[in-house]
């Protein structure tokens, strides 16, 4: 049985603009600004790009040398973050 995997998607009232390896999302409704390092500036291009939790995972694991158990635990934190904050919205799961 194949396992879901969550999909996000960026809100679309949110505005971003790459400073280099950097980041800066800005919600045009609220006028919140939120900086993004270099792994967030990551993680947001892959789910702009349509990447699922996993795929992303597995991009971040190939890349830095991080405990899984951990990278899962702190992508998940992240990714809550911006839902919460209204940046990004979960949009369903693929299989």
């Amino acid at each position: 049985m194949a396992v879901a995997h969550p999909r996000f998607s960026p809100h679309e009232a949110v505005t971003y603009a790459r400073l280099g390896e950097e980041a800066i999302l800005l919600h045009t409704a609220t006028g919140v600004y939120f900086g993004l390092d270099t792994v967030g500036t990551q993680i947001w291009e892959a789910v702009a790009e349509g990447a699922t939790q996993q795929e992303i995972l597995d991009l971040l694991q190939a890349t830095y040398e991080v405990e899984p158990a951990r990278l899962h635990a702190d992508l998940c934190a992240f990714l809550d973050l911006l839902v919460a904050k209204g940046l990004m919205r979960l949009v369903g799961e693929s299989l």
